[in-house]
């Protein structure tokens, strides 16, 4: 199918006609599925198509419109290149999902998931009035009453064997594709908004093609995230005595009015005011985009792990602020300093 957009958008979405897992919620294939598809680190499928110029963003997900059905999307941001060549993109997401296909959903990618499930009740924000009632009303729908504030956050059981039965309706045979970009051929006008659009059924040589794609080189499943924050452990809620000798005593207190095992971090460069003027400027925010789009198979497992951070350039230098569990944070402060004199 293909669409002409509104506004000046490529991308290319997969949706995939899948039953309702929503009472599967103690194991949630489709969101560990959509958990590895949608992965940015080392092989993942969206780094390769990054290496390939094809792509730069991609995310993937599913949704329930009732309690019987629902689909498996994945959605990606095509380059002018992947517009030109998006039967390329198709052949990476099938041959992505046929390596899922034979490896299986690792069981540490569970594990993790679980972890972060349960340090997130704990410690997350809950939301709070209009929002928070609409989604616990929203959930009362699907589930018991009792688990309206907890459903999203429960992973008790590894099922492999469901797993692979969801991964079985990820086929071609079962895909509805949509190209939506500027300036492509279409034959028919929707008829409420007035879009344009044609849809066609595949079945030639490139349909056969997908049936069994060959082994694209590069691609491979997460590895174990390593900002994973095993310890999150509260400050105490007292002075520590830290030296205690004849002559000096010293004691020290953190603020622990928030209760949450957090830090946020935050550094400033600061540059020569005689070297700032448009030129220095523009090559300044060129470093850093170039530093961010580098750090991303780094940053988005350690976003996974509840990390953030911002590298961002101003008129006095450049600003970096990391911020997340206490646990993990100095692991990714020194992946980030690795990069800042090494960006390529």
């Amino acid at each position: 199918m293909k669409r002409i957009p509104v506004k000046d958008i490529r991308e290319f979405t997969l949706e995939f006609a899948i039953p309702s897992y929503i009472q599967q919620y103690s194991s949630k294939p489709d969101v560990l599925i959509a958990t590895v598809i949608g992965h940015e680190g080392e092989g993942s499928l969206l780094s390769n198509l990054k290496k390939e110029g094809l792509a730069t963003g991609l995310s993937a997900g599913s949704v329930y419109p009732t309690n019987e059905y629902g689909n498996f999307s994945i959605n990606i941001k095509l380059t002018s290149k992947g517009l030109d060549q998006y039967r390329e993109v198709i052949l990476y997401v099938f041959n992505y999902i046929n390596l899922l296909r034979k490896k299986g959903v690792p069981e540490y990618i569970f594990n993790e998931t679980r972890h972060m499930a349960r340090l997130d009740f704990t410690y997350g924000d809950k939301g709070e009035g209009m929002n928070r009632a609409s989604r616990l009303a929203s959930n009362m729908n699907s589930y018991q009453p009792e688990l309206a504030e907890t459903v999203h956050y429960i992973y008790e059981k590894f099922d492999p064997e469901l797993i692979q039965s969801a991964l079985d309706y990820l086929r071609p045979e079962n895909v509805l594709s949509m190209l939506t970009a500027m300036g492509l051929e279409t034959d028919q006008i929707e008829p409420y908004y007035g879009t344009p659009f044609s849809y066609k059924v595949e079945k030639g040589e490139f349909y056969i093609s997908l049936l069994n794609p060959e082994n694209i080189k590069g691609f491979s499943l997460p590895a174990p995230n390593p900002f994973i924050p095993y310890e999150a452990e509260l400050l105490e809620e007292r002075p520590v005595n830290l030296i205690n000798k004849p002559g000096v005593e010293l004691w020290y207190s953190q603020d622990v009015t928030f209760k949450r095992p957090k830090v946020s971090l935050k550094f400033s460069v600061q540059l020569p005011k005689e070297k700032v003027n448009a030129r220095y400027m523009t090559q300044l925010r060129f470093y850093t985009e170039c530093l961010n789009e580098e750090l991303n198979e780094i940053a988005y497992p350690a976003h996974e792990a509840g990390l953030n951070y911002d590298v961002s350039s101003g008129l006095e230098g450049i600003e970096l602020i990391v911020s997340g569990y206490t646990g993990s944070t100095k692991r990714l402060l020194g992946e980030i300093g690795k990069k800042l004199k090494s960006v390529s």
